[in-house]
């Protein structure tokens, strides 16, 4: 929509060539008018517009009024007094005499700069319908279609432009080659496109006859290029883009050039062709390309040379882009994607070069763009460099800076995980401890990450408790491990562990119920196989490699085949596999098992889930939503059915299936066995998988609505759920989406954003991220707004971003705590509080001092500006 503005402002550019119609004057009238059109002449608008204004109060009956009036308007527009232009040709339209016309004209030019579209399309439709010997008749007829496209009224905008008695199609021949002619078909095409009518995209481009300036150019043959791939024609469309990066190049555009770059790209990628889609990447891979693009260019050629097996295209490209580009804003995806690759490698086939290199990269990335989003990325990956070389305290100042730096995400909970790790490695067990009790929570809205993470926590927690010879929190641990994980080399050598601490302690019967727990050994005994089978798995935990395999081999070639212990003893074989990294055994005797014992639950289905998430954690994400539906399927009543039905949404978010997230979703919210709390989380998931249906196969608004719909609905069925709060700031992100079409839901977001700030139940980031929100609305209100009521709006917005940004000790988020401080600062800019910024910055930079460099810069120049506002004479 940003192109019909810049199309109005050519309409305005256009309109200023025209005449002035200016009535004979006499005597000192004549040197007042004179006087101030030459005011108008060189560009002074302020007085221009004062002499003017003094012209039609001085002389009432002149009759060079209306010109005046006229030229006063014009003046006013150039200084973009909008709402004062409208007012005053609104005043005097009955004046206007054979001014009638240019009166219209300029108040729907005003109206359209000021955003009222309504009033800008009623003004150009009358000017239009009611002028037809005016020479403004088609500006008006084009001004009028541009503000109903502002407006997404895409079939009025056909209507307007193509029916045959339209004022557009009433236009003088001469005209049909205009410029403004060719921008109304150009408008045409955009409006046809937009209501997925492709051919007749096409047929209106047709049309076009005029010579075409380099931009208009570029319009034309990029919404051909959408109109082919819109109508299947994806080879035509790759064909026509070639021009499109030709109109792109002539327009010395470098933002609309880098578009077409990865448009014709994106076509290639489509049609299969991998190699000619990184060599157009390429083309985006220079200073002059916006950072988006960069960025965007270095992901898709690193993505598609690493799916064609080209390792070695992956990482010559980034270390090209590196060395040429090494102070360019995109730098820092450069940097985090050759680090990852070369620590891939480096673990993959230790390589200590390599590993170096890795943390060359991601030190370099943390010190040159200490402002990245990706800086907490590049902290975690640090981590791992430090650790595989052995260096535990520089690996735990790592994850520690990435744990603080990452917003809620799995990578923060494998961050503190490793904190942890290194504490411990340090002998700091105190610490240790805290740090592994608090990754639990991080990774509860991940069961994928719970799964793999929840079992090693407590292990080491339980170690570190014996470590600090606090026996009760050691057996707590155990138990912990032992009701989610009974199974497991965790489970058991916990069980050893713990019954050994109780001995140490001299506490004998502690350490003997558990020992009993363990089993009493004996040959004779009929418990024979179940006292071998837990021998092994101790073996499991005391031996190395695949020592502990071998021995439930041994277990399962001693003991019979039809054994009640026998399908327990099989699962525990497959699981040492995966323990141990034998993941191939692990996924093809889980395979077997399920098929060997469909009947012996709950490990059938425990068997099944690992299958699934071994899937799930391959990215195999097709095979891993099917695994999740064949569990719930198959066996409905385990306990982890409703969970792998949540899990084949999650697993079909990941590789876009979004109509299958969708089905299991609302299967799962539907069944009357489904908890509440899981019942939430089913119905968030829904709301989210419409929020990511792609515009192409959905009405994405209609989308966005049905997801606001959703919310509405967890707010109100589950008012104490912890998705609540969540909730309600998606329903604040949703009501701001749809705002850009209808302003009046702001008003929604606005206040859906207080609700999720206000919940109980909402964390430091949902409350971080909602009054964001709130901020952000305020400052769209704030343009809808006239020029005396904006101040008003943007002050809230700015006290908004402040609560967050202000915020101290634990209830502090630090990712928007940033960001607000960031958004507050921009506020402030507007505002032109410049004391009040530097000392904004001033906090910030002790608060955040991964931004110190760029907080210090901003307040520095802030402090200037101060200084200018406290001596204004200086």
């Amino acid at each position: 929509m940003t192109r019909l503005r810049r199309f109005l402002l050519c309409l305005l550019l256009l309109a200023l060539a025209g005449g002035r119609g200016q009535a004979a004057l006499f005597g000192g009238e004549d040197k007042a008018f004179e006087a101030a059109e030459k005011s108008f002449s060189v560009g002074v608008w302020d007085r221009a517009e004062r002499e003017f204004a003094q012209f039609v109060e001085k002389y009432p009956k002149s009759e060079g009024r209306a010109a005046a009036i006229s030229f006063q308007a014009q003046a006013l527009f150039q200084q973009q007094k909008f709402a004062a232009v409208v007012t005053l040709l609104n005043a005097h339209q009955a004046e206007a005499g054979k001014l009638a016309d240019e009166f219209l004209y300029w108040i729907g030019t005003a109206e359209f700069q000021n955003t009222n579209y309504p009033g800008a399309a009623a003004a150009f439709g009358k000017l239009a319908q009611e002028f037809r010997e005016s020479p403004r008749r088609l500006a008006g007829a084009v001004g009028e279609a541009a503000a109903r496209a502002k407006l997404s009224e895409w079939v009025t905008v056909v209507t307007l432009l193509q029916t045959p008695d339209s004022a557009f199609r009433q236009t003088s021949p001469s005209l049909g080659n205009s410029e403004l002619y060719t921008r109304g078909l150009l408008l045409l095409a955009e409006a046809q496109l937009a209501q997925n009518h492709f051919a007749e995209t096409e047929a209106a481009l047709q049309e076009i006859r005029a010579e075409l300036t380099p931009e208009l150019d570029w319009r034309r043959r990029q919404l051909l290029c959408r109109a082919k791939l819109g109508a299947g024609q994806t080879e035509a469309a790759e064909l026509e883009s070639a021009g499109l990066l030709t109109a792109a190049a002539g327009t010395a555009r470098a933002d609309w050039l880098a578009e077409s770059v990865a448009f014709r790209a994106d076509l290639q990628e489509r049609l299969g062709r991998r190699d000619q889609a990184m060599a157009t990447l390429r083309s985006n891979l220079n200073a002059t390309a916006p950072v988006t693009h960069q960025r965007d260019a270095l992901a898709r050629i690193t993505a598609l040379a690493l799916a064609s097996g080209q390792l070695a295209v992956a990482t010559a490209t980034l270390e090209t882009f590196v060395r040429q580009f090494s102070n360019s804003p995109a730098a820092d995806l450069a940097l985090l994607t050759l680090g990852e690759v070369y620590l891939k490698q480096a673990v993959a086939t230790p390589d200590t070069n390599r590993l170096a290199a890795a943390l060359a990269g991601f030190e370099r990335l943390i010190t040159v763009f200490s402002n990245s989003p990706y800086v907490g990325k590049a902290q975690l990956n640090r981590g791992w460099c430090y650790w595989i070389a052995g260096r535990y305290g520089e690996s735990g100042v790592a994850f520690q800076a990435a744990a603080a730096g990452l917003p809620p995400s799995a990578d923060q909970a494998v961050a503190r995980f490793k904190l942890a790790d290194a504490l411990f490695a340090q002998k700091d067990f105190g610490r240790a401890l805290e740090n592994y009790r608090a990754v639990l929570p991080l990774v509860s809205n991940w069961p994928p990450v719970s799964a793999a993470l929840k079992t090693p926590v407590l292990y080491q927690s339980l170690r570190a408790s014996l470590e600090l010879t606090n026996l009760v929190a050691a057996e707590t641990a155990m138990r912990g491990i032992l009701e989610s994980d009974p199974s497991s080399a965790e489970a058991s050598g916990g069980v050893l562990l713990v019954a050994q601490g109780w001995a140490d302690a001299r506490q004998p019967a502690k350490a003997q119920e558990l020992f009993r727990e363990f089993g009493q050994v004996f040959p004779d005994s009929a418990l024979r196989a179940e006292v071998e089978l837990l021998a092994a798995q101790l073996a499991e935990q005391q031996a190395a490699g695949t020592n502990a395999v071998v021995a439930y081999d041994d277990w399962l070639a001693r003991f019979p085949t039809n054994s009640p212990l026998r399908a327990q003893a099989e699962f525990a074989r497959a699981m040492a596999e995966a323990r141990v990294g034998d993941e191939t055994n692990a996924l093809a005797h889980l395979t077997n098992f399920v098929a060997q014992f469909p009947t012996h639950e709950p490990l059938v289905a425990r068997a099944q889930y690992w299958v699934a998430t071994y899937y799930f954690n391959q990215r195999q994400y097709q095979p891993a939503e099917t695994s999740y539906k064949l569990l719930f399927q198959k066996w409905p009543q385990s306990e982890l059915a409703l969970e792998a039905l949540m899990m084949a949404g999650r697993a079909a978010m990941a590789w876009s299936a979004y109509g299958n997230a969708c089905e299991y979703f609302t299967n799962l919210s539907s069944n009357p066995n489904c908890p509440d709390e899981l019942k939430a989380k089913a119905l968030f998931g829904y709301g989210g998988a419409l929020l990511r249906w792609p515009a192409a196969d959905t009405n994405k608004l209609a989308n966005v609505e049905e997801a606001r719909r959703v919310f509405n609905h967890i707010v109100q069925k589950y008012p104490t759920n912890q998705q609540t709060a969540l909730a309600w700031g998606e329903i604040g992100n949703c009501s701001f989406q749809l705002a850009t079409e209808d302003g009046s839901y702001y008003a929604t977001a606005s206040n859906a954003y207080q609700q999720a700030i206000a919940s109980p139940l909402a964390s430091a980031a949902v409350r971080g991220q909602a009054k964001v929100g709130l901020g952000l609305t305020l400052e769209k209100l704030a343009e809808l707004k006239p020029a005396g009521e904006k101040t008003a709006f943007l002050v809230l917005a700015r006290d908004n971003y402040l609560d967050v940004a202000l915020e101290n000790g634990t209830a502090a988020d630090l990712f928007w705590q940033k960001r607000a401080g960031l958004e507050a600062l921009r506020v402030m800019e507007a505002l032109g509080d410049w004391c009040a910024m530097e000392k904004l910055c001033g906090l910030l930079r002790d608060w955040l001092p991964l931004s110190r460099v760029s907080f210090e810069a901003t307040r520095e120049r802030a402090r200037k500006l101060c200084g200018n506002q406290a001596n204004p004479g200086i």
